[in-house]
């Protein structure tokens, strides 16, 4: 399960964790 997440994590985190992408570049 951790591993699909994983792959859905860039493109989904950006749509629903626009947030946590600006964290991530910090």
């Amino acid at each position: 399960m951790q591993r699909q997440s994983q792959i859905v994590s860039p493109k989904m985190i950006e749509i629903l964790f626009p947030e946590k992408r600006r964290s991530r570049k910090k």
